[in-house]
């Protein structure tokens, strides 16, 4: 026993210096990860236009409605939006529009016997994961067209206007291969990895990158859950 106190004491600061390094190196290896994936966030976000609906409540004939335009809204845009080449163009198209879109989905709102005002925007707004067929966008802030019914409380529903992913065979669980093409070609190869749903299951750091964006969207977690989410990565 006295040969056991007797070498703790002797190497303990080495132990302790050891372990202050680990934890260092570990902590500063999930901020470098945490960074890399914020910049893959930043860029997929800006490659992208969001469509987000908001009913004026949760009832069951305001969230019929809210699909009602959804769908109505879709359709009349779609074959416009599908034609640009470019997220800019999306952009652009969509803002100079805004008031014939408002307009478009105020006169659904009436056809349906409501008279519940209904505002459009091009804004940022918030959203949570979402997979579409083989493509997951992690949570984030997106610009999104923004269709407000009424007092926008009910429990709301978005999709990704541009690229197209608003038509997804949701049956299936595909992405049209073309719209899948565009957004590979808008990103860099570990910005596309980062949300494509074989690449991500295949790599654990990439995976990793894409829970910590998650993580770090919803809330702000403690610094052991970066270390947990690193050390599964790196087998310590």
């Amino acid at each position: 026993m006295n040969k056991i106190i007797n070498w703790y004491k002797r190497e303990k600061k080495i132990l302790l210096a050891s372990l202050l390094c680990g934890v260092a190196f570990t902590v500063l290896a999930g901020f470098h990860t945490r960074q890399h994936s914020y910049q893959a966030l930043e860029a997929i976000s800006a490659q992208v236009v969001r469509f987000h609906v908001l009913p004026n409540s949760n009832s069951e004939a305001d969230q019929a409605l809210k699909m009602r335009v959804k769908e109505a809204v879709l359709d009349e845009y779609h074959t416009i939006l599908s034609a640009v080449g470019s997220v800019e163009e999306a952009r652009e198209l969509i803002s100079s529009n805004l008031a014939e879109i408002e307009s478009f989905a105020q006169n659904i709102v009436h056809s349906e016997g409501y008279h519940l005002p209904v505002r459009a925007s091009l804004e940022l707004s918030r959203f949570p994961t979402k997979q579409y067929g083989a493509i997951t966008l992690p949570a984030g802030n997106y610009e999104a067209l923004r269709i407000d019914i009424g007092s926008s409380s009910g429990t709301n529903w978005w999709c990704v206007m541009f690229p197209p992913l608003c038509f997804v065979d949701i049956t299936r669980g595909e992405v049209p291969p073309d719209a899948q093409e565009s957004l590979r070609a808008l990103l860099s190869d570990s910005e596309y990895a980062l949300i494509d749903n074989d690449i991500r299951e295949s790599d654990p750091l990439v995976r990793v990158r894409f829970r910590i964006v998650e993580w770090w969207q919803d809330s702000s977690p403690p610094e052991d859950d970066i270390i947990l989410v690193m050390g599964e990565a790196f087998g310590f």
